[in-house]
C-alpha cells in the first residue's frame, strides 16, 4: 500500500474529483496467496468507474484479488 499511495497525487492531478480509497494486500510467502490487511471501503459502493494503482504487479495475483474485492463491493 505504502508504494500506491506514490501513484494518488499523480492521479489527482489528472482526476482531481475522484475519491480515493485505499486497500492493502500482500502476498503470503509459503501459500503465495494474497492476504487482505486493509480495508477502507465505505460500506456501500457509490462509485461506477474506478482505477486501480499496484506499482508492483509481477504475478498479478494480488491485484486480481483487489479487482475481485471491487467487484463484490459493487454488487
Amino acid at each position: 500500500m505504502r508504494a500506491g499511495n506514490g501513484m494518488v497525487d499523480g492521479m489527482l492531478q489528472l482526476l482531481p474529483t475522484a475519491r480515493v480509497y485505499h486497500m492493502g494486500l500482500y502476498r503470503e510467502k509459503s501459500t503465495l496467496l494474497p492476504v487482505e490487511y486493509y480495508n477502507k471501503l465505505p460500506a456501500v459502493c457509490n462509485i461506477n468507474i474506478g482505477f486501480v494503482c499496484d506499482p508492483m504487479i509481477a504475478t498479478a495475483g494480488t491485484v486480481i484479488a483487489a479487482v475481485n474485492m471491487l467487484k463484490d463491493w459493487g454488487k
